[in-house]
């Protein structure tokens, strides 16, 4: 019991300290800290929508719309597949294609579109302790990872680019409970350390849920509010300086992706099972507060597809 607090009270701690964001999407509220059925395939096709009108410039907020409505836009296409070995262990591979487009920075106001693949991520799982496998109330579902990161295709120089340019890799822990009265939890704290001096990398998030069970076409529904973000340990700040426009000032960013990135947000979702085991997902993030980093807001919805 004693172990059992401790880790949770350090994930817990992770989670709440981070601040920042990048283009390397998690699956929400926790979720793979469930593993798949022992040789089970489960097919994962989501999206990530992400568009922000301001910047913050190390911790200055300011405009980037030189007309109004211009905006940095971002979208992910991505397929996840999750594969269990055993009980306690299982693979995990995430893969998809962005594209970025702007007027933003561009002197004529002409759009700027980026293609290429996203930075594909893997990993392996292991599971400490399972909730439904326990007698006693208080045990958690608890879920070691750790993962390698491939650079993708994108143009990594492209001002608040879809991604650092960069491999690496990556330790995290997930957990996630729900109690027989619907309340719940879940949270991940982890840490990416990556090449090309991009900085090392502080991530996780935190929350709480309800679930209501049904006996229908619709087995369960939850309900989730929480906490996302990230903490780069590292970096030095962006530069660019505030210039008058009609009817918006904007900035000129001198961009690197080495910058100290920080971000915090807050997060609402829901997701539901049907009757044959898939779940479907939606969320959205809001932040509150950031540093060298895009004002974004973001809506991820996707669908976890077992397959027998």
């Amino acid at each position: 019991m004693k172990s059992i607090i401790r880790i949770i009270a350090w994930s817990s701690l992770a989670a709440v300290v981070v601040n920042a964001t990048e283009n390397l999407p998690q699956i929400p509220f926790a979720e793979p800290a469930r593993l798949p059925e022992p040789n089970q395939f489960v097919l994962t096709p989501w999206y990530n929508y992400s568009v922000f009108r301001k910047v913050w410039i190390g911790d200055n907020k300011t405009s980037i719309e030189v007309q109004p409505k211009y905006d940095f836009e971002l979208n992910d296409g991505m397929l996840r597949l999750d594969y269990g070995l055993s009980d306690r262990f299982a693979l995990d591979l995430n893969i998809g294609a962005t594209e970025a487009a702007t007027r933003a920075w561009n002197p004529d106001n002409d759009p700027e579109i980026k293609y290429g693949l996203m930075d594909t991520q893997f990993g392996l799982r292991y599971r400490l302790f399972d909730e439904r496998q326990h007698e006693e109330w208080y045990v958690p579902t608890l879920t070691l990872r750790l993962g390698g990161i491939i650079r993708g295709t994108y143009d990594a120089d492209f001002p608040m680019a879809p991604g650092d340019g960069a491999s690496g890799g990556e330790a995290s822990i997930l957990s996630t409970k729900t109690f027989k009265c619907g309340a719940g939890f879940y949270l991940q704290g982890g840490y990416r350390l990556r090449n090309n001096h991009v900085p090392q990398t502080v991530f996780g998030e935190t929350g709480l849920s309800y679930t209501f069970k049904f006996d229908w076409v619709v087995n369960s529904l939850s309900f989730y509010v929480g906490y996302r973000g990230l903490y780069d340990l590292n970096g030095p700040d962006l530069q660019g300086e505030r210039v008058a426009g009609t009817p918006h000032d904007f900035v000129p960013i001198d961009y690197t992706r080495t910058a100290q990135e920080m971000y915090q947000m807050g997060t609402l979702g829901l997701a539901f099972t049907d009757k044959h085991g898939r779940r479907y997902f939606f969320s959205c993030a809001h932040p509150y507060d950031g540093r060298n980093t895009g004002k974004v807001n973001n809506f991820n919805i996707g669908l976890n597809w077992p397959l027998r």
